[in-house]
């Protein structure tokens, strides 16, 4: 099993368990919750990924979560669940419009 659906199964785990808000640091690496704001909408998950910066494991969309393709676009209000360079959050939060 690779380390991305590793990620995307812990996540959802967390997600389901109502524990979502409290993430883990990884020495470099922070798995993290961003809710997509006016700013990210409309971007696709490929574009958030094609920064070299940020994996996207999975989407909570009106209560419903799933593993997203790269051409998944996102939608103001959408939870992106991830892991991101510590360094690169607030990059990756800022091209979000994250809340």
């Amino acid at each position: 099993m690779c380390s991305t659906t590793l990620v995307a199964e812990w996540l959802l785990d967390k997600v389901f368990s109502g524990r979502g808000h409290h993430l883990v640091g990884l020495k470099d690496v922070e798995l993290v919750e961003f809710r997509i704001g006016a700013t990210g909408a409309g971007q696709t998950v490929g574009d958030v990924e094609g920064t070299g910066v940020f994996r996207v494991s999975a989407v909570t969309r009106d209560g419903v979560s799933f593993l997203p393709a790269s051409s998944t676009a996102l939608r103001e209000g959408d939870m992106l669940w991830g892991a991101v360079l510590q360094a690169s959050y607030a990059r990756i939060e800022r091209m979000l419009g994250a809340d």
